[in-house]
């Protein structure tokens, strides 16, 4: 850093430090401080235009699919369609526990999505693997067994990713009512 911006900063200090001890002056009167005008803050020479301009993207908001908040799925789905683009995922967040009776995802064709199970650590999910149409059941236990029920039953229809940006295509909630 040069003398003189040396000097210049060193004097923007002075200035600034006297604007703040005159406006926590505690004399009572009703003049305006220092620190109230503008003009006695000398100018820093900085202007909006010297900072860095970020370039538009054409792309899908979020980038990859993969990166977006995924779509939650829960029992309000049951009997419903959710809509996912290739490479979006999308979580169960009202399974009941594993029990006795551990909780099983399936999805029928295979291929269109890939199933994560619920564990102890894992929560259950989706992640849109080809363009198709799936059906998705959540059974209370394992599916041949005859004690085992489905909880709950929905269709997952995947697209490919819009080749333009003109938004996000998932919803962060994919409720039957709102697809």
């Amino acid at each position: 850093m040069g003398r003189g911006m040396k000097a210049l900063a060193l004097a923007s200090a002075v200035a600034l430090g006297a604007g703040i001890l005159a406006g926590c002056s505690s004399s009572g009167s009703d003049q305006p401080s220092a620190l109230s005008s503008t003009a006695a803050l000398p100018s820093t020479g900085v202007t909006a235009q010297a900072l860095p301009s970020a370039a538009p993207s054409a792309s899908v908001i979020g980038g990859d699919p993969s990166t977006w908040t995924p779509v939650d799925l829960s029992q309000a789905n049951d009997g419903g369609k959710v809509k996912l683009v290739v490479g979006q995922a999308a979580l169960f967040t009202d399974l009941p526990p594993n029990g006795k009776k551990k909780v099983i995802v399936r999805a029928k064709p295979k291929g269109v999505v890939t199933v994560t199970q619920q564990s102890d650590t894992t929560v259950a999910g989706l992640q849109a693997a080809a363009p198709g149409k799936v059906t998705v059941n959540v059974w209370q236990g394992q599916p041949k067994a005859k004690n085992a029920k489905i909880l709950y039953s929905f269709t997952v229809k995947v697209t490919e990713v819009p080749a333009t940006g003109a938004g996000s295509v998932g919803s962060s909630s994919a409720s039957p009512a709102s697809q």
